[in-house]
């Protein structure tokens, strides 16, 4: 399959806002809940990194706080000055000084934007990645990786009692193939030993993603969860891969088993992956 170039993705942005914020505060509060110590010091250095990304060109300062619903946070809320911090380093990951409603000092609900997909994925996982950025400026690398993949699997984890459960291995990789035909390149089938292969040799979302500081640490908030969603389909999925495109390899190599059928799970070697086209 052959990724959509030139890709848009239209948002409104009062409801895209919401989320953003909705997902950041669910993300402070398992960090709390881990490291309630750390929580008031990593902030002031998240905001410190945020006003930093801020494009000074950029004159609009988001929505006005009374246009945001605050039902879901229970962190956020004690930082509300910080709120439009927030919003502002989200309109420059958008690039929004490219746009008619930069000239606005405020927003208003029925605000859209039809922007690069590259842009949306930016913006919609910056906002969390500084603030595990944060945390490694502060506590160092190994640290950050450890709480980021901690709380990553918890997030990944969490029960879905709607979740479409599958028995064999190729219908999750079809399944995985219909999610991604639009944003990847990609081949994708079930080899001889009913493993369902699929090497990517294009993704948007590592490429847009990959441009941060520390790739690595944008891994563990994105791609590490790809580990617990076959499982979520079928107890006897697992994945093994070596490579990303986020973390600057040309490929990811996706390889799914099924424990039922492969009790020893062997990941096909690097001249298997290169073969294959």
């Amino acid at each position: 399959m052959k990724k959509e170039d030139n890709r848009t993705q239209k948002i409104g942005l009062l409801q895209f806002f919401q989320g953003e914020l909705d997902e950041l505060d669910m993300f402070l509060q398992e960090f709390q809940k881990i490291k309630p110590d750390w929580l008031d010091t990593t902030l002031t250095e998240y905001f410190k990194i945020l006003t930093s990304k801020i494009n000074p060109t950029q004159t609009s300062k988001g929505f006005p706080i009374s246009e945001l619903s605050q039902d879901k946070w229970k962190l956020l809320g004690a930082h509300l000055p910080k709120i439009q911090i927030i919003q502002q380093a989200l309109l420059s990951f958008l690039h929004l000084e490219n746009f008619s409603l930069a000239g606005k000092e405020f927003l208003d609900r029925d605000d859209f934007l039809v922007v690069p997909f590259g842009d949306y994925i930016r913006c919609a996982y910056y906002h969390v990645y500084y603030f595990f950025h944060a945390l490694m400026n502060l506590q160092g690398k190994e640290m950050a990786y450890a709480i980021t993949r901690q709380i990553a699997e918890i997030n990944y984890t969490k029960p879905r009692p709607d979740q479409k459960k599958m028995n064999s291995v190729r219908e999750f990789g079809e399944w995985i193939d219909g999610l991604c035909t639009r944003t990847h390149n990609f081949i994708s089938g079930e080899d001889d030993d009913q493993h369902f292969i699929n090497k990517v040799v294009g993704c948007v979302w590592g490429e847009a993603l990959q441009q941060v500081e520390d790739p690595e640490l944008m891994y563990f908030l994105i791609c590490y969860g790809d580990f617990f969603t076959p499982k979520a389909k079928n107890e006897h999925f697992e994945l093994t891969r070596k490579e990303t495109i986020l973390q600057g390899s040309k490929m990811c190599d996706f390889c799914y088993h099924d424990t039922r059928i492969h009790q020893k799970l062997e990941h096909p070697i690097k001249e298997f992956w290169e073969k294959l086209c």
